[in-house]
């Protein structure tokens, strides 16, 4: 294990020991199987908000620029790589076992690892936390926002009619979206998938919005803060789920128009890449 140093300053939640995912689905060729959906059921998406997701986003040159991030934090940021990754399993099976005893148990849980991630972002990035939270749920959406998210869940306090209407609807954007993208399969892009995830993602937050009171909706508006133009490398890695270092073919070409300081501390690997997802399950509850 690491020494106390590096555990007291960047140790994410511990929770206790990994079974396998949910939901796995087949791929063709010699891919091995994947799931589509994170244990507990949620997205990968919203998986990664709260694991080495966060690492992938700040490894964004765009990102460390919007947080002006130093050489000292760039240098660093494979310290805290490791610290997610070796917690990943804890995680993994901490939203397995909540999910099994109830809907409420999995919201507790999620919020628990919202805050205490959250709290130890804040020790590293300092004042600049509140833009990180900000570009964070820019970068992942509307549901992985909602979904794993502390603050935008209480904040928002969403009704179970919103939230039973959101998911009505969302099933048939999301279908119709799948659709979409399968006419174009073994032919499409990644430029091109891209670019589709990026439409749906708006029509998403369009859906969202258009569900809100006019007080949640300008909460929400304050949750995401200043618009930033989210680069088309993040919106890969989310599609992807792949949330190790950045490798060949993660950063696109030109397919898509683009639309208090503490260092961290140890060094390491990238951890295991979870398995790619399709898009957004429903948000727990």
């Amino acid at each position: 294990m690491k020494t106390q140093a590096i555990l007291t300053t960047l140790l994410v939640s511990a929770i206790t020991i990994a079974q396998p995912p949910q939901g796995k689905r087949g791929q063709r060729g010699d891919r091995s199987q994947r799931e589509q959906t994170a244990p507990g059921g949620i997205s990968w998406a919203a998986y990664g908000f709260n694991g080495l997701g966060i690492v992938r986003l700040l490894e964004v040159p765009e990102i460390q620029a919007e947080l002006k991030f130093t050489n000292d934090d760039k240098s660093a940021l494979p310290l805290l790589r490791d610290e997610f990754a070796e917690t990943d399993a804890k995680y993994r099976k901490g939203l397995t076992d909540a999910a099994a005893q109830s809907k409420d148990t999995l919201r507790e849980f999620l919020a628990s690892k919202s805050k205490e991630v959250d709290r130890q972002m804040g020790e590293i990035l300092g004042d600049r936390i509140k833009r990180f939270q900000e570009i964070r749920r820019q970068a992942f959406g509307v549901m992985a926002s909602t979904t794993s998210d502390a603050v935008v869940r209480e904040s928002l306090g969403i009704t179970e009619d919103q939230r039973t209407k959101f998911n009505t609807e969302h099933d048939a954007l999301l279908k119709k979206w799948r659709e979409q993208m399968s006419q174009g399969k073994g032919k499409a892009a990644s430029d091109d998938l891209d670019r589709g995830m990026r439409d749906f993602g708006a029509q998403e937050e369009k859906l969202f919005l258009s569900l809100l009171t006019d007080a949640q909706a300008a909460k929400w508006k304050e949750l995401v803060g200043a618009p930033m133009e989210i680069p088309p490398e993040v919106t890969r890695f989310v599609r992807r789920a792949r949330y190790e270092p950045a490798g060949e073919g993660d950063r696109p070409g030109a397919g898509i128009a683009k639309g208090g300081n503490k260092g961290f501390r140890k060094r390491g690997s990238g951890g295991n890449r979870p398995p790619a997802g399709e898009g957004e399950k429903k948000p727990p509850g």
